[in-house]
């Protein structure tokens, strides 16, 4: 029997690979698109999405490895600055 992972599941799974990570390598806002991609692994190596139900799209290597994310339905204000603030944490 499978069951179905929670969103706080995926979230500390995308976590965990960027702190393994050595960097965050992007952030892109795509305002006319409203989503926001980050990218904590080379782009170059995307091999599969997976969608996981909440406005995610998992981003993974061949190896299954989580290596950004996508998160539609994005928005901020017009005249509003996207800011990103990193933080790192101990799960």
């Amino acid at each position: 029997m499978t069951s179905e992972r929670s969103y706080s599941d995926y979230l500390s799974d995308i976590i965990e690979q960027w702190r393994k990570s050595v960097a965050l390598s992007k952030v892109f806002y795509d305002r006319a698109g409203n989503t926001l991609t980050v990218w904590f692994g080379d782009p170059l190596d995307e091999h599969v999405c997976e969608e996981t139900g909440n406005e995610v799209i998992l981003i993974k290597d061949q190896s299954g490895r989580v290596i950004g994310f996508e998160r539609l339905n994005f928005s901020i204000a017009a005249l509003e600055p996207l800011r990103v603030a990193l933080e790192t944490v101990t799960v």
